[in-house]
């Protein structure tokens, strides 16, 4: 690639990540005064999740602790080992746990949008860079259709938009990228299969192995879709080849990533606590929506996708059916109960990658489209790629505004920062325990390394009745002996309380085993004696 289609790519890659994390950056710039910013750019309570288990990495953690709850010693690397990583870098760089994590979704960002363009270059190595290019900004910015209501096609967990495809949770934009560098690393196997003897190619092959391993740790059901396409791809090579020996070894080594798979499910469903309500949560979202659905929810590009499919498949490749495989496999497995088994649900076999697939069909799909109509082919194929292009952009306009103002969770009061900010600096480890009135359960363990008795459900276990229980101590209803004992069986050691909070200092006071260590701006923290 020559020097200024490098720097074009870099360029529109870096700034294409800019734009993913674009509101993070305008509510920065509008914290109000006295408040601390907490950046909560998606779902506030996985967006702590992931946040204070950046921080125990930041902390020195090398396992994931469940600190939502008093009661659950389940520790792990499983889903959100990523995390513990991305908070050490963030460490390393002494930069703040929020920092942390916004920097490491715009560099992954970054790196998914780059690989995109790669994979579309092995995809349509005959057509144009201007051609390539718009294949990458369809993949990136494709945007569902519109309802009268202005309001656009959706179902959950479908990366829809732009935002959905690239917004900012970590493992997200991860398995995208190790989704791509599976596929263009697998086609390249295939391609070398018939031409160089096995031993040059088992780097390669064990290279995919780890990454397939590596994938399998959090987004198993994307490796399936991968195992099932390149499984695929190996058949149709063996009835068309004569490398059967190469292939034998091949296809051994993908197969025996089968068995992990397995045991991974096997260990998920045997063990308790945090695992088990996960995945009771994760199989009662399943989620088939009618086939129109999905199509107005995909949008336009579908359409010109459906165009280009004569013309992608007149020059095949192996990367061309690989990523074909696995958009099949991909809905296939989606229309099937199969998710219950991996204990979680249907749309986790979606991804954006497909959307790689559906791009580069478009593009073909306008060319095709054009070259109906001969001499004026140019002309109408540029029409055609500014229109949809259009579209796309004033969609993801459309979408960015209806999001809104940032989420107020984002600003926390400088007081109460401060109040949490004291509680981590504490050496007692024993747990923390938050009012059920705000939702301070979910940030205490990012600033303060400790538990909290209540926080979320899935991590808190018999967490409506923990709730009543925890509403009783700050009523001041409980016995003195019935609350004493209430913190030692739980390993409580302190209780927080705010100005934000419906509850009263004096209540709380009337347990004479606690004693006021912090009191500034209305803030309190209390020791258990």
């Amino acid at each position: 690639m020559k020097l200024h289609k490098t720097l074009t790519i870099l360029n529109i890659s870096l700034f294409i990540s800019l734009l993913s994390i674009l509101r993070i950056i305008f509510g920065y710039a509008n914290t109000p005064t006295n408040f601390t910013y907490l950046a909560v750019g998606h779902y506030y309570l996985d967006y702590f999740e992931y946040l204070q288990q950046t921080a125990q990495g930041m902390m020195g953690h090398w396992t994931v602790l469940n600190q939502f709850a008093t009661d659950d010693p389940s520790q792990t690397v499983l889903g959100w080992g990523q995390y513990l990583i991305i908070g050490k870098i963030a460490k390393f760089f002494h930069l703040s746990v929020v920092t942390g994590y916004w920097l490491s979704v715009f560099f992954l960002a970054f790196l998914s949008i780059l690989s995109i363009y790669l994979i579309i270059k092995k995809l349509l190595p005959n057509l144009s860079f201007y051609h390539q290019l718009s294949a990458w900004f369809f993949c990136l910015f494709a945007a569902p259709f519109i309802n009268s209501k202005f309001v656009s096609y959706d179902f959950w967990y479908a990366p829809m938009s732009f935002f959905h495809r690239f917004g900012g949770v970590p493992h997200h934009l991860l398995t995208g990228i190790l989704t791509v560098g599976i596929l263009i690393m697998s086609a390249d196997i295939f391609n070398r299969l018939d031409t160089v003897i096995f031993p040059r190619l088992i780097k390669k092959i064990l290279a995919v192995t780890g990454l397939l391993f590596l994938l399998l740790t959090f987004a198993p059901l994307q490796v399936v879709n991968l195992i099932s396409a390149i499984s695929l791809l190996g058949l149709i090579f063996l009835i068309n080849n004569k490398a059967v020996k190469n292939l034998v070894y091949f296809l051994l080594i993908i197969v025996l990533t089968i068995f992990p798979v397995a045991l991974l499910i096997k260990m998920s469903h045997d063990s308790g606590g945090l695992f088990q309500r996960a995945i009771a949560w994760e199989s009662a979202q399943e989620n088939h929506p009618k086939l129109l659905l999905i199509f107005l929810t995909t949008g336009p590009v579908m359409i010109f996708a459906l165009a280009g499919l004569r013309r992608y498949l007149k020059e095949i490749s192996n990367i061309k059916l690989l990523l074909l495989f696995y958009v099949v496999f991909s809905y296939l497995y989606f229309a099937t109960p199969l998710a219950r088994y991996f204990g979680t649900f249907n749309g986790r076999f979606l991804s954006p990658s497909i959307y790689i697939l559906f791009g580069s069909l478009a593009i073909l799909g306008i060319i095709e489209i054009a070259n109906w109509f001969g001499n004026k082919r140019k002309i109408l194929t540029t029409v055609l790629i500014i229109i949809l292009l259009g579209y796309f952009i004033w969609i993801t306009f459309v979408i960015f505004i209806s999001f809104g103002p940032v989420d107020q969770t984002s600003y926390l009061p400088n007081s109460i920062y401060s109040g949490m900010k004291f509680l981590g600096k504490q050496a007692d480890r024993k747990a923390v325990l938050t009012s059920p009135d705000k939702y301070f359960g979910m940030i205490v363990p990012v600033f303060a390394d400790k538990n909290v008795y209540i926080a979320r459900p899935i991590f808190t276990p018999d967490f409506e009745n923990k709730l009543n229980i925890a509403d009783q101590f700050y009523q001041g209803n409980m016995s003195f002996d019935r609350a004493k004992k209430f913190v030692q069986d739980n390993q409580i050691g302190f209780v927080f309380l705010t100005f934000m909070e419906k509850y009263q200092p004096e209540d709380i006071e009337k347990y004479q085993f606690l004693k006021i260590i912090y009191n500034k701006e209305n803030v309190r923290v209390y020791q258990v004696l």
